[in-house]
Order: C-alpha cells, then structure tokens, then sequence
C-alpha cells in the first residue's frame, strides 16, 4: 500500500528528467546533484514535513547525492519536532559535518529551544562563530548573541549572559533604534539582574 502512495510521486520526478535525457542507469555527478535537489524539492512542496512520502523522497536524495546536506537536514528535522533526539542527530548531525556554517547555529537553536541543552547550544553557537568571524550569524533569524545569553542565564553563569545581552545590544544598534529591539530581549537582560539580586537594575531595564 505504501509503494502505490510512493510510485507516483517518483515516477512523476523521473518523468519530468525524461525530457533532458537523465532517466538513464548511471548519471553524471552533476545530473546526480540535480536529481538529488529535485526530489528535495518535491518533498518540500507536495508533502507534509515528517510525512512517509517526504522521508522516502530524502531518503532517495541522500542516496542519490550524500553530498547535499539540505536531504540530511530535512530528514532529521521532523524527529527534533518529535523529541526522538537519537535519529534527530543520527540526521542532522550529518548536515553539520556537511555545511556547518549553514546549519550549525540552527542545530544550536535546536538544542536552545526544543531540548534545553543548553550546553550544546553555546557549543554550536562558539564554534559557528569562530567559522564566520567578520558578522553576527542569525540562525532562525535569531542572534547568536541573544540565544547564547538565553543559554547562559538557564545555567546561572550570570555574568556571561550580561556580556552576551551587551553584545546584542550593541550589534542591534548598528542597524535600527530600541525601540525596534525586540522586547524579550529587555525582559531577559532584566531577568539576568533580577538572579543577581540587582533588583534596581532589573526594574530600570524592565
């Protein structure tokens, strides 16, 4: 029952290379890497993320170019969602090693927000930083800055998250004015203080 869900789906993605002569028995690396983007694609827009559909077509993506981190990423995603931490790593892990700089800081975001590790969160973050040193990275379009001092405030190192909280201040000013800061990032910085038994502070920053 599964295949007569799946062969369709296939034979419409092959069908549509037919016309440019690459449904044949071997491929050219590169008209393996545009097959690969093409049943990434399709898995993206005809399915739902973590669907049996979508997982088999990354899957034929990963065998077809083990070069593509996009396949791995998208096939680790739907078990972060899922709180299945082993096969979220066993995945996404390998997008990492792949292009870290695309997708380490949202494994970090991963790890911040989804599992609360935060340990690992500050791990990616650093090591993401050390690979683009000339910017700020916005994995998730969220700072680097900003999540690490998130990170650093759940585990009491209060100190380090005031460095962090005065980093992303400082880069957001470059760009715009507080009053488009975004408001949590105020609450946080104040909550910081207010661990420090700095409740003065906390309430002029709040």
């Amino acid at each position: 029952m599964k295949n007569i869900i799946y062969l369709p789906i296939l034979l419409l993605i092959f069908a549509s290379c037919q016309q440019e002569n690459l449904y044949k028995k071997s491929f050219t690396v590169a008209e393996k890497k545009k097959m690969a983007d093409q049943l990434i694609l399709a898995g993206q827009k005809n399915s739902y993320q973590g669907s049996v559909t979508s997982t088999l077509l990354f899957q034929e993506a990963s065998i077809i170019d083990p070069e593509n981190s996009h396949s791995w990423r998208e096939l680790g995603i739907p078990y972060a969602k899922r709180g299945i931490g082993k096969d979220f790593q066993k995945y996404y892990s390998k997008a990492v090693v792949l292009n870290p700089e695309e997708w380490q800081g949202w494994r970090g975001y991963i790890y911040l927000y989804f599992y609360r590790d935060y340990k690992r969160a500050i791990k990616d973050f650093d090591e993401l930083d050390a690979l683009t040193p000339n910017f700020v990275d916005y994995p998730q379009s969220t700072s680097v800055h900003f999540m690490r001092g998130i990170a650093y405030l759940k585990l009491g190192e209060y100190e380090a998250a005031l460095n962090y909280w005065e980093k992303h201040f400082e880069e957001e000013l470059k760009t715009t004015s507080p009053d488009y800061i975004a408001p949590e990032a105020f609450v946080f910085h104040g909550m910081t203080y207010l661990k420090m038994g700095q409740t003065d502070k906390a309430l002029e920053i709040f």
